[in-house]
């Protein structure tokens, strides 16, 4: 993730230079990151969460 946002960071400063057509696939890889880490959350986290309310 740190990694992904790293370079998005880097796109957005550049962002005369930048081309519309990375920065679109940049956020799209980015929301795909997400979703499978808040999926891997949900399946992990939850369970735990539930045992110990």
């Amino acid at each position: 993730m740190a990694r992904i946002l790293g370079e998005l960071q880097e796109l957005l400063a550049r962002l005369d230079d930048a081309d519309p057509e990375r920065l679109r696939g940049e956020f799209d890889r980015l929301a795909a990151e997400l979703e499978t880490h808040f999926a891997y959350e949900e399946e992990q986290v939850l369970p735990l969460l539930r045992a110990s309310a």
